[in-house]
């Protein structure tokens, strides 16, 4: 086989493993990234908040009592809150923070150059939109809230953003234990 023959298998090779490499890091309920791409970007703007200097925020959105959701209305008013959620969330945030989905019930944000009161506000109008919606599917109509953990790592000694995740990760379960409906700082 020629050089060039084996050029174009390799790249031919190379673009679908990328293919397949997106499609695994794409939720396929939500169709936001996954986890690994949480992780990889996370890491990157944490490197580089500490480089220059600026500020990120990372925020962990849990869906309160997301079981009872799942035995109560079935797996597909799940899924439809899942997608509703994703949603609410892309739109309260600004277009360079990233959105991902981190596990059944759980979503990320990294938010870029943003301020402790612009964060507070953000998480703010994503419990308040959620909890002010009658979500509707066929004929069920039910309400849900969020329980939601911030972290600011500016001025911090922080050598890894999985440290970062494990202190907001620690606050939305407080959110979430004291009742649900709440934002930890």
């Amino acid at each position: 086989m020629s050089t060039v023959m084996q050029r174009r298998i390799q790249g031919i090779e190379s673009g679908v493993m990328q293919r397949r490499t997106q499609r695994m890091e794409t939720d396929p309920i939500t169709g936001l990234p996954g986890r690994g791409c949480f992780y990889e970007l996370g890491r990157k703007e944490l490197s580089f908040a500490q480089r220059f200097g600026i500020e990120i925020a990372v925020l962990l959105i849990q869906v309160d009592d997301f079981e009872h959701i799942i035995q109560s209305h079935g797996g597909p008013v799940a899924k439809q809150v899942l997608r509703k959620l994703a949603k609410y969330i892309e739109e309260a945030v600004s277009p360079e923070d990233t959105v991902t989905r981190l596990g059944t019930c759980c979503f990320a944000v990294v938010a870029e150059s943003i301020g402790n009161v612009t964060i507070k506000q953000t998480a703010t109008k994503i419990i308040d939109r959620v909890r002010h919606t009658r979500f509707v599917y066929n004929d069920d109509r039910l309400r849900f809230t969020v329980s939601i953990g911030i972290g600011a790592p500016a001025g911090q000694l922080v050598d890894k953003f999985e440290d970062v995740v494990e202190l907001v990760g620690q606050r939305m379960l407080v959110a979430s234990a004291s009742g649900g409906n709440k934002i930890v700082f």
